[in-house]
């Protein structure tokens, strides 16, 4: 299980083949080749997950393809798309039912031993002032951020900026 996503993503297939082999290979992230030349290259994907691989004997070239979105993104928006229909359907429960709708108490329901309580609130306090044009956009689930912290300070190792990457709120002065 890798460090970056938590499922066998492409940091687990770099592992298991070896970097050698991988450096070789063509790899696709989505529908777009990426040059690959050395192992920070290849750190920007390492939560992503492969879609297929596979060797053509004759020619001894790997052929990988890469979710278009990491692991970590396409999970965690699927999770807040969730606390976000949930906590809609308890909104529109209160409106027909002309009862105050309470941040506190959707929370509660939703929350499950308070996991994610932090986001849920901040979801229900949109849904709040926003009604029905609430949105989850900027929210982060704690996994999540903990697996993105992980990518960041990889990418800091090899040199990488993690702002061109969506991750420069991970630094901070003088390091991750």
């Amino acid at each position: 299980m890798s460090e970056y996503s938590g499922k066998c993503d492409f940091s687990d297939y770099i592992e298991i083949f070896g970097i050698d082999r991988v450096l070789k290979s063509n790899i696709y992230v989505g529908n777009t080749k990426i040059e690959v030349k050395e192992y920070k290259d290849l750190v920007p994907y390492l939560a992503h997950i492969i879609c297929i691989s596979y060797t053509v004997n004759d020619k001894q070239t790997d052929y990988v393809r890469l979710s278009s979105e990491s692991f970590v993104d396409s999970s965690e928006r699927e999770t807040l798309e969730y606390y976000l229909a949930a906590i809609l359907r308890h909104y529109s429960g209160c409106k027909r039912k002309k009862i105050m709708f309470d941040t506190d108490k959707v929370t509660k329901n939703i929350s499950w031993h308070g996991y994610n309580e932090d986001v849920i609130r901040k979801i229900a306090e949109r849904v709040q002032k926003f009604g029905r044009k609430a949105n989850i956009d900027g929210l982060h689930t704690e996994m999540g951020e903990i697996y993105r912290r992980r990518l960041a300070d990889e990418m800091v190792e090899c040199g990488l900026d993690p702002s061109e990457y969506g991750l420069g709120r991970f630094l901070v002065e003088g390091g991750t």
